[in-house]
């Protein structure tokens, strides 16, 4: 969270670009502490990433336009998944790349 907010009011970027910086950080420590957690992590990322792009396919064919709407794309790449950003499964993918494997870090198993 501090790092976060590090980077969005301080260091004055965007909040995509502060959220993914700092999950990518968050992972990138906890894979150096206990690196037995490296493929816990991947495979948490990737299978996060799977979980959401259902959702993203449900609302596309709800309306295709809404993430047109949604979107301000000036701040963003300007490329797109069914008019997603990709910036929405990159955060997915670094989210559970950070946040999958903390359970089995705060659960205080053994270090390895």
């Amino acid at each position: 969270m501090l790092l976060c907010t590090f980077f969005f009011s301080l260091v004055k970027t965007n909040s995509f670009t502060a959220t993914a910086v700092s999950l990518f950080l968050v992972a990138i420590g906890l894979m150096c502490v206990r690196r037995d957690l490296i493929r816990s992590s991947l495979y948490s990322g990737i299978l996060t990433l799977l979980i959401s792009i259902p959702f993203y396919i449900f609302v596309h064919n709800l309306d295709s336009g809404w993430a047109l709407v949604t979107y301000q794309y000036e701040y963003l790449t300007g490329l797109t998944i069914y008019n997603f950003p990709i910036e929405e499964f990159i955060f997915w993918f670094l989210f559970g790349l950070a946040v999958g494997p903390m359970y089995e870090y705060m659960k205080g198993w053994s270090f390895k």
